[in-house]
């Protein structure tokens, strides 16, 4: 698609075919080459947001729609023609003032809100829809009546790997303008600076979940995850671009930033496989803007408290002997510890849900020792099964036929950590759902409640394959090739995991440790993105578990407003008008409320830290967390120097400041209210609690949620106000309290 130069687009809109529903337009598109029609549709859908899609009217066969990914059918407003004349039509998107232009040759749309152009669609001619096509064999006699196939239009070769295409190239691609924007972030995961930079000259960003042993820094290669998720911000608006694929995709992003021009970034999706459908969220602000993406994906589970502690891992604790001397360790230096992680050495001959019978004789002895300590453990599980015919979960799964297979129907096979293993096929119902119950006590011999799961990889890693993964041709659930759904094959693997454990402990492991090497390895470079919120795998950068930071319910299912922010967070989000932070990743805000610059350079005394916030930087907003980072650190005697933690004025954070061996000791210890007080005088902040460990806050509504509010020398604690579709939830009436030490318990399990 890149040899594709911008230009007038081959692509004309059938403005007379129009269909206006009460929520959705379709109009037909054709490709004037090659005379092959196309369907597009259009909702303008509630809390300003606009979905687009275009797919083939008339396929060979269905083309690959991402399923399970969305919470569901977004709720659409009504849509009206508001304007026509020869060659342009608009449409009213709704009640939010959003207008789409609708041209028609070459086919463009711009959506605008009032008058303020937002985005144009295909501005710059680069719409792609490879349409399929049965291959017809050429006859050397004939002349070419058409020009002749590109070279691996309808089988590649990677190496001494062989793709087929059965229904030839199939990729999709289109083309976003965006004017006034200058700084955009997202498409996770890469190993480079917080905002993407040009691509021009060089190569897109990829998105295509791989195994990665060694990778580049400050490179758009692929990495372990693959968020397709842009955000492009400036002073009073942000938008995002969701696009909802899940084949190989490459990102390109242009800019003419410079020479005095007004800015605009160029952004242009490239797909290999499926249709073309896109949410434009269109905030305004960053809240905005996560809280759209949250409404059409979900939010992530509330993780379990213990998740926040510190977790040990290292590949690979030898038997049990070696886990006891660790934990033992811990306890003799007075360190806290929530977690020990066992890697695949533990498991009898790399066949998981099995423990080694010479290494690890008694698991259920370890893990209570471990439980009377109230720690827990990790044990991990890949998406990759050994096969042996003395093997049960093998032999199980093969009878069944549950594997992905080869193109030609046999069970998949490949190379990885046990030697020969086959995959699971997670996008499969009945796989999903046997999977599942191998969680289940009963199931995975020697296990107890305090033996958790390391749910392994977001890619088949096959060691033998292209790429050291699937090979594309392979064949799913329902007929659908790898190619069509890579990037959700970890994605289906994990869902499962609610029905074996309470809460889920731990996605994938994959996705922060790529940003830990960013760190190590170049500790000088600034903190890489995404800040992603994976806990466990930022155990020597997150907080002791002595002090919790993030008592915000932004996942209580009954908060009248749920803000899913990332705790983590670029300063830009949280001060949106400040340009100084638009391109710096260098410090995060954790939470509204703490500001981090880490020490990154080798032998640094100091650091130049930014106070965002125009007209508040002074010591009233921003002031200094004095001896709060040797708790935070979980040390006695603090490594010099001592890093500085800016906090924002106008807050309460609740601590638990009493030293305990895990959270789960911490369970009944009071928390001190620290009130830092605006230049006005007043503050406020929130306080969330559950058991902890269940979903009983979300089913039962069994959760403890307190705003505090301080002004005129007095501190209120109250329950916020919930909407009326709420359940009823018992409540205490406000009381006052004065500034001081607040003792809470724990709700009951």
């Amino acid at each position: 698609q890149r040899r594709i130069q911008p230009g007038n687009s081959p692509y004309r809109a059938l403005l007379e075919s129009l269909e206006l529903g009460p929520d959705v337009a379709k109009i037909q598109l054709v490709n004037e080459v090659t005379q092959v029609p196309l369907l597009l549709e259009v909702w303008g859908l509630s809390g300003n947001m606009t979905r687009l899609r275009i797919q083939e009217l008339a396929p060979l066969r269905p083309r690959f729609q991402v399923p399970d990914v969305l919470l569901g059918e977004p709720p659409a407003e009504r849509l009206e023609v508001t304007g026509r004349d020869e060659g342009t039509l608009e449409l009213s998107l709704g009640t939010g003032g959003h207008r789409l232009l609708v041209t028609e040759r070459p086919f463009r749309l711009d959506l605008l809100r009032h008058r303020e152009l937002l985005c144009s669609v295909n501005a710059r001619g680069l719409l792609v829809f490879e349409h399929q096509r049965r291959f017809v064999p050429p006859q050397p006699a004939d002349p070419p009546a058409e020009p002749e196939e590109e070279p691996g239009a309808w089988e590649e070769t990677f190496k001494t790997h062989t793709d087929s295409k059965p229904y030839g190239p199939t990729s999709v691609g289109l083309d976003f303008s965006l004017p006034g924007f200058e700084h955009v972030y997202g498409i996770p995961e890469h190993a480079d600076n917080l905002r993407l930079r040009s691509t021009e000259g060089g190569d897109p960003y990829r998105l295509y979940n791989l195994d990665v042993f060694q990778y580049e820094l400050f490179n758009p290669m692929a990495l372990y995850g693959s968020v397709p998720l842009l955000l492009a911000h400036r002073p009073r608006l942000s938008l995002g671009i969701f696009w909802l694929n899940a084949a190989e995709t490459w990102v390109d992003i242009g800019s003419n930033t410079g020479g005095g021009e007004t800015p605009q970034t160029e952004v242009r999706w490239m797909s290999e496989s499926g249709v073309i459908d896109v949410f434009l969220l269109l905030g305004p602000r960053p809240a905005n803007v996560t809280a759209q993406y949250a409404r059409l994906t979900g939010t992530q589970a509330l993780p379990p408290l213990f998740s926040l502690g510190y977790h040990q891992s290292r590949w690979n604790y030898q038997d049990e002997a070696d886990v006891e001397a660790v934990e033992k360790g811990f306890e003799e230096h007075e360190l806290p510890l929530d977690v020990i992680w066992l890697d695949i050495e533990h498991a009898d001959g790399k066949r998981y849900f099995t423990w080694d019978p010479a290494k690890f004789p008694n698991p259920r002895g370890m893990l209570e020792h471990l439980a009377a300590r109230k720690r827990r453990m990790v044990s991990i599980v890949d998406p990759h099964i050994k096969v042996d015919g003395g093997y049960r979960v093998h032999s199980e799964l093969r009878a069944r036929g549950l594997y992905v297979k080869t193109k030609d129907g046999n069970d998949y096979e490949g190379w990885c950590w046990p030697g020969s293993s086959a995959y699971p096929d997670f996008t499969n119902p009945e796989m999903r759902e046997w999977w599942a119950n191998m969680f289940a006590f009963d199931q995975y011999e020697g296990s107890t409640e305090a033996l958790y799961t390391w749910n392994d990889m977001n890619e088949p890693s096959v060691f033998s394959g292209p790429e050291v993964t699937m090979h594309k041709d392979a064949r799913h659930f329902g007929g659908w090739e790898h190619r069509e759904l890579h990037n959700i094959y970890g994605l289906y693997g994990i869902p499962v995991m609610r029905c074996g454990t309470p809460k889920p402990s731990n996605p994938s492991q994959k996705t922060c440790l790529g940003n830990l090497k960013s760190i190590h390895d170049n500790p000088t470079s600034p903190i890489p993105k995404p800040l992603t919120p994976n806990p466990a795998d930022l155990k020597s950068l997150t907080p002791n578990p002595q002090i919790p930071l993030t008592q915000n319910p932004q996942n209580a299912p009954k908060s009248p407003d749920p803000k899913p922010f990332c705790p983590p967070r670029p300063l830009w989000m949280e001060f949106p008008d400040d340009s100084h932070t638009f391109a710096m990743d260098d410090q995060y805000l954790l939470d509204r409320v703490l500001l981090v610059h880490p020490v990154t350079e080798s032998g640094a005394r100091g650091v130049n830290v930014y106070l965002p916030g125009e007209g508040e930087v002074s010591q009233g907003f921003w002031g200094g967390f004095g001896g709060f980072f040797r708790s935070f650190l979980g040390c006695r005697t603090p490594p010099e120097p001592q890093i500085s933690l800016p906090r924002s004025g106008g807050t309460v954070i609740p601590r638990q400041d009493r030293p305990r061996r895990s959270t789960e000791a911490m369970k009944g210890d009071p928390f001190t209210l620290y009130v830092a007080l605006s230049l006005q005088g007043t503050a406020q902040g929130e306080l969330y609690l559950d058991d902890g460990i269940s979903f009983d806050y979300a089913t039962k509504n069994e959760f403890l949620h307190r705003h505090f509010h301080f002004a005129n020398g007095t501190l209120t604690s109250r329950y916020p106000k919930y909407p009326k579709t709420s359940p009823k939830i018992s409540q205490k009436p406000s009381q006052k309290q004065p500034l001081g030490t607040l003792t809470a318990k724990y709700p009951k399990n």
